[in-house]
């Protein structure tokens, strides 16, 4: 049995999108007893806040005060001198999923690319998450293996970072059995119990950032609200990242201050009913490397209308309309359009449902473990 370690810090940070494929592959590669074993590295004293259960005789948490000095968190100014042989034991593959590629390993490395936004956009990023993303880049040639979730960023490694296709692999995301079109009423329920929301609702997830472009989404909700044509509350879920202007600002500007509602981070079972409850799923995002809550909105059986930038073409299809995310008047007619075409949204439901069921883990994890054993392979 192969002997797999894992970076482990995006579960003991929040990282959103990053943490729930760090946990979810770790379990699902786990699950199946003649996958290999999964040793996931992590620091120690944290707590975790993304769930990692280790339920599986496959998979175990190796917490090591080395941790810092093999792979440079939380203080990336610190000299990687460790190695991972002393940390953890032989192991053969290291598979880093987090940017950050530990120095001194002699097992074959395995690097996950999430995304190269800062790349392609620099100025939607602060200087602390460009200087990650360099690194990350930087450490590149010494991986054996890159795995990416979809073609878009597979090709931005290749244009930008000079990478070539044979290194790379896309392996898409699966989604959360949670995220299904299951109970709607008890979830409307839940929402306007937990969170004081009983209107209807249009839904954006994700963290609030200039990246998710939530200026023009406002916009264009400001549009069909003048117009009356629409009753409905913009509900933005989602923890703070950094923003230029503040979204109470912005709302006021508009004059749709009473009619934004910003919930913060919620937790997965609240996620999953606001999915439920809304009417329709907003993404406007300027670029996503895949777009885990456009699935999980699918997924749950509700309408979304996404950006036709970065992967979320490849993630929505034809399931969900796609706008220019700088078009206000492009996002607004699809947004009502959805909220005003009944068979429309009904069919658009379906199709979400549908083409949901085709991005599971247990087939991510199948296709990374091919991966490792592609290049344990060939480093014996």
């Amino acid at each position: 049995m192969m002997r797999i370690a894992l970076d482990g810090w995006p579960l003991f940070v929040r990282s959103a999108g990053v943490a729930r494929y760090t946990s979810r592959i770790a379990t699902a590669l786990a699950c199946d007893p003649s996958r290999p074993e999964i040793v996931v590295f992590a620091p120690p004293g944290l707590r975790q806040s993304t769930r990692l259960e280790e339920s599986s005789g496959n998979l175990s948490i190796r917490r090591s005060w080395a941790y810092p000095f093999v792979m440079g968190q939380p203080w990336p100014w610190l000299p990687r001198v460790g190695s991972t042989a002393s940390a953890l034991g032989n192991c053969d593959v290291f598979h880093a999923t987090s940017y950050v590629a530990p120095r001194g390993c002699r097992a074959p490395l395995v690097t996950n690319v999430h995304d190269l936004a800062l790349l392609r956009h620099p100025e939607l990023g602060t200087p602390v998450l460009r200087a990650m993303i360099e690194r990350c880049v930087a450490a590149l040639p010494r991986a054996a293996a890159i795995i990416t979730a979809s073609e878009a960023t597979k090709a931005d490694l290749i244009e930008l970072c000079g990478v070539s296709p044979d290194e790379i692999h896309v392996v898409q995301n699966g989604c959360d059995p949670e995220f299904a079109p299951i109970g709607r009423e008890l979830s409307r329920e839940r929402v306007s119990r937990s969170l004081g929301i009983s209107e209807r609702m249009i839904l954006h997830v994700g963290t609030i950032e200039p990246r998710k472009n939530l200026a023009t989404l406002m916009r264009a909700f400001a549009t069909l609200r003048k117009a009356d044509r629409i009753p409905h509350k913009l509900v933005l879920a989602g923890p703070k990242g950094w923003v230029r202007t503040p979204l109470s600002t912005l709302a006021s500007q508009l004059e749709i201050a009473g009619d934004v509602v910003v919930t913060g981070r919620v937790s997965d079972p609240m996620l999953a009913d606001l999915y439920r409850s809304a009417e329709v799923f907003i993404c406007p995002s300027l670029y996503e490397g895949f777009g885990f809550p456009a699935l999980e909105a699918m997924a749950s059986g509700t309408p979304v209308v996404c950006a036709n930038a970065g992967a979320l073409p490849e993630v929505v299809g034809t399931a969900g309309l796609l706008v220019d995310p700088r078009s206000e008047s492009e996002l607004a007619t699809a947004i009502a359009r959805v909220l005003e075409d009944a068979e429309s949204a009904r069919r658009m439901s379906s199709d979400g449902i549908e083409r949901a069921r085709g991005f599971t883990w247990q087939r991510a994890a199948a296709e990374t473990a091919r991966v490792y054993e592609k290049v344990a392979a060939a480093a014996r």
